[in-house]
C-alpha cells in the first residue's frame, strides 16, 4: 500500500539547520575489527580468526541544505551513546575529521538546530532526550512511516551504494545472498570503512548536483546560505 501511496513535497524548509533528520543504519557490509597496521602484519590463517561485524552509522542530515550534519560510527549495537556522539557532531566543525579520513573538502557544517526529527526507536529516547534539551534544540517524533523523515532515508539510499565497492557486502535476503559467504569475505578493517563514509559524504555527496536542490551541490548551498 505503500509503495503507490502518493508522495508530497515533504516538510516546507527554507533555512540551514531549521529541520535535521537523525536516523541510525546497519551497513551491508561486514567489516573486520582490527586496526590496519596490525592487520598487515597477520598470517592467513590469524585473518581467519579476527571477528567481523556489521558496522552501524548514526547520521543528522539537514533538510534545507541537504548536508551531513552529524556522525558516528561504531561496530556496537546502536544505543543512546551512539546517538549522542552523533548529536555532538552536529555542534561542531568536522574538518579535523575529514583531514583524518584523507579528504580534499572541508566539513565545517554545524550548529545549534531548530527541530530535530528522528524515529522514536530506544536509541533515541530518555538520555539522548536529555541530551537535546540541553543543545536547547526543539524534538519532532513523526509518525513510524519513514516517508515523514524523507531527506534522510532518501540520503541512506544513496549512502548504501558504498558498499558495492568492497568485498563482504551482506543481502537483504537469502535469495540474494545465494551461496556467497560474506563474512569470509569480508577484506575491509572497520578503521578503513569509517574513513570510506567520511570520505564519500565530504569529496562525493557534498558536491553532488542534487535534484531537490534545483541542480546544485549541498556543499554550494550551505556555504551560500550561511554567508
Amino acid at each position: 500500500m505503500r509503495a503507490w501511496t502518493a508522495v508530497g513535497e515533504g516538510k516546507a524548509v527554507r533555512l540551514p539547520l531549521q529541520r535535521v533528520e537523525m536516523d541510525d543504519w546497519e551497513t551491508d557490509l561486514f567489516a573486520l575489527l582490527e586496526r590496519s597496521t596490525a592487520w598487515k602484519k597477520l598470517t592467513l590463517r590469524q585473518r581467519k580468526l579476527v571477528p567481523r561485524c556489521r558496522c552501524t552509522f548514526t547520521l543528522a542530515v539537514d533538510v534545507a541544505t541537504r548536508v551531513v550534519v552529524g556522525f558516528n560510527a561504531t561496530a556496537r549495537a546502536p544505543s543512546s551513546a551512539t546517538s549522542k556522539a552523533a548529536l555532538r557532531t552536529a555542534m561542531v566543525d568536522k574538518t579535523p575529521m575529514a583531514k583524518w579520513a584523507g579528504c580534499r573538502s572541508d566539513w565545517a557544517m554545524f550548529g545549534r538546530f531548530e527541530c530535530l526529527a528522528t524515529d522514536g526507536g530506544p536509541p533515541f529516547r530518555d538520555e539522548f532526550e536529555d541530551a537535546v534539551r540541553h543543545c536547547r534544540s526543539g524534538r519532532s517524533l513523526p509518525d513510524q512511516d519513514p516517508r515523514m523523515r524523507g531527506t534522510i532515508e532518501s540520503f541512506f539510499r544513496l549512502f548504501r551504494r558504498l558498499c558495492r565497492y568492497f568485498t563482504g557486502q551482506s543481502f537483504s535476503n537469502v535469495v540474494e545472498k545465494g551461496d556467497y559467504e560474506a563474512e569470509e569475505m569480508a577484506s575491509l578493517v572497520f578503521e578503513g570503512l569509517v574513513r570510506a563514509a567520511i570520505v564519500f559524504i565530504v569529496d562525493s555527496y557534498h558536491h553532488r548536483k542534487h535534484r531537490g536542490l534545483g541542480g546544485r551541490t549541498p556543499y554550494a548551498v550551505w556555504n551560500e546560505a550561511r554567508g
